[in-house]
């Protein structure tokens, strides 16, 4: 994110800030994937990118504190020191993390749909400095936004008739109807090209259009063998494999890649992902 685009105005926000820091439960996915690698990473290295106010912190703390909470947002990282006053935290690019020597890390994670708010240049770049930054197999799992989620776009005219004051009413539902109608187009124009597509949704605390990246699972399995990761699987937000059943059901989804170790792994991955596809 630039220090002047929409995504990082938002996440700088005192407000926002406070709505983060005021508690969010825990995805379902979030508890069994991290329980099925607490055996693996237990005391080791660990690096959480997109920290926010620490929503998911104490589960990963939990298992070793040799832990780093990094967000690219000053805001976010005062107000994880403030809480957690014994983890370590950092204002970090994603992008490009220099602080971190290469192979340093036994797990990378990035929650709440953290690598959808840069564009879509810029999360290969993401991909590649995570595998950078991963010990050989090291773990990185991550979630992001769910191109087949069943309720696009309608979730756009979420509150779409709220009475408030008349000029924010008109306003708000200006914007709304306005995110509607690209998500609509984005969507019928993905299923054309890459298998993804940047769909603005309302924030309404700042009556800002924020994009956001949304992608169906085979494209964002084949970025991941692209950029140099094995061993894909895809969940739910409940937690369960995705499937043909659940794929359309939530507005994202969990992902869990190893860092290949040469070319033969990432084929290794392209057989393991084929035999996942819905």
């Amino acid at each position: 994110m630039t220090s002047h685009s929409p995504n990082q105005r938002f996440y700088d926000t005192t407000e926002v800030v406070e709505i983060f820091a005021s508690g969010e439960a825990l995805f379902q996915a979030e508890e069994t994937i991290i329980a099925s690698l607490q055996d693996e990473i237990r005391d080791k290295p660990m690096l959480e990118l997109g920290v926010g106010a620490g929503r998911v912190t104490p589960l990963v703390t939990a298992l070793s504190k040799d832990y780093v909470g990094a967000d690219s947002s000053p805001k976010m990282i005062d107000k994880c020191r403030q809480r957690f006053g014994d983890a370590r935290f950092l204002v970090c690019d994603a992008r490009r993390m220099p602080i971190f020597e290469s192979d340093s890390f036994a797990a990378v994670f990035f929650f709440w749909n953290g690598i959808d708010e840069v564009s879509p240049p810029d999360r290969i770049l993401i991909l590649r400095e995570v595998r950078r930054v991963l010990k050989p197999n090291g773990v990185f799992v991550f979630s992001s936004h769910n191109l087949d989620w069943e309720d696009i776009p309608a979730y756009a005219l979420t509150e779409f008739w709220a009475r408030r004051n008349p000029l924010a009413f008109v306003r708000g539902n200006a914007m709304r109807l306005r995110a509607f109608v690209s998500a609509f187009l984005a969507k019928r124009r993905s299923r054309r090209h890459d298998g993804f597509a940047v769909i603005p949704e309302y924030e309404e605390a700042l009556h800002l259009l924020v994009p956001r990246y949304f992608i169906r699972k085979e494209a964002q399995v084949e970025q991941l063998l692209e950029t140099g990761f094995s061993e894909i699987e895809a969940f739910a937000a409940e937690g369960a494999v995705l499937d043909s059943r659940n794929r359309g059901a939530d507005h994202l989804v969990y992902y869990v890649a190893r860092k290949a170790e040469s070319a033969a792994a990432a084929d290794t991955g392209q057989s393991h992902v084929t035999s996942l596809s819905a």
